[in-house]
């Protein structure tokens, strides 16, 4: 509920400043105050599985999945996902779960970074 209130009252009028980052630190999320995070699309389930590094800079609306369903075995897995130092995620592009955005790298504008 923390995050829908957040989501809904604060972080529209605070988006890409220090504030929504320290609001994102308070929900459990890793981030560096010296990130820029604009918004995110699919933390909400486990916000303290995402880090982003220093000087690094996540876009407009990224799809940031955390976890996996498996109908087969029936469970959910939850991996984390890392940005690292200088990274930068574009805007409306999706990290799957369990990526590693490396040093100095970045995923363009509706880009896809998986693991395989």
């Amino acid at each position: 509920r923390a995050i829908a209130l957040g989501d809904l009252i604060l972080l529209g009028y605070f988006e890409s400043t220090p504030v929504q980052t320290l609001w994102y630190k308070l929900l459990g999320a890793n981030i560096s105050m010296s990130a820029i995070v604009s918004s995110w699309d699919g933390v909400g389930w486990a916000p303290d599985l995402l880090t982003v590094e220093r000087d690094a800079y996540v876009g407009n609306a990224p799809r940031i999945s955390l976890f996996t369903v498996s109908q087969k075995h029936r469970q959910i897995k939850f991996e984390p996902v890392h940005v690292s130092e200088r990274g930068f995620v574009g805007p409306f592009c999706l990290l799957a779960p369990g990526v590693v955005l490396e040093r100095s790298s970045a995923v363009s504008a509706m880009g896809v970074l998986s693991r395989r």
